[in-house]
């Protein structure tokens, strides 16, 4: 038994053979042949056109992406660059102060118990001593007993443990 649509497209087939627009000289099949790989071709280009044009576009994109993210680095470059001048001239200033300080007054540091870790050329000639010759020594050692009593020498090395307590 023959299913519907076998009789169908046969019948189909037989009535397209015989279609007027089916026949056609040699000429016309070529030239219809030639038309058809032109649309191909055409076809085939414009869809080339589109996606170059879409990796263009995408192309692009990226470009001002990473234009604008060259700008962002630049901007920040500048900045560092401005806090670390800015950070060097403070460092300048903070040297500067340290210079005058040490060439002006007679420094030294001590540690909780009062001996002398380092101190400044102007202390050490105010004692006529080296550095290796302090060092480690008590303050108290090197000052006057009335000067160890005093409420001026008591308040500053209060004050001082203080500090030294707190930070």
């Amino acid at each position: 038994m023959k299913q519907w649509y076998v009789e169908l497209f046969r019948n189909y087939a037989d009535r397209y053979e015989n279609e007027p627009y089916t026949k056609g000289t040699k000429g016309e099949v070529d030239f219809i042949e030639k038309v058809g790989e032109s649309i191909a071709s055409t076809i085939s280009s414009v869809k080339i056109n589109i996606k170059t044009a879409y990796l263009l576009e995408q192309s692009q994109i990226q470009a001002e992406a990473m234009k604008a993210q060259e700008e962002e680095m630049r901007q920040n470059l500048e900045e560092l660059t401005a806090t670390q001048e800015e950070m060097a001239k403070k460092n300048r200033d903070i040297q500067g102060i340290i210079y005058a300080i040490d060439a002006t007054v007679a420094t030294f540091e001590i540690d909780m118990n009062g001996k002398i870790l380092t101190a400044n050329k102007l202390l050490l000639d105010l004692f006529d001593a080296t550095l290796t010759e302090i060092k480690n020594i008590r303050l108290a050692d090197l000052l006057t007993k009335d000067f160890l009593n005093s409420n001026q020498y008591k308040n500053v090395y209060k004050r001082q443990l203080m500090v030294s307590i707190k930070y």
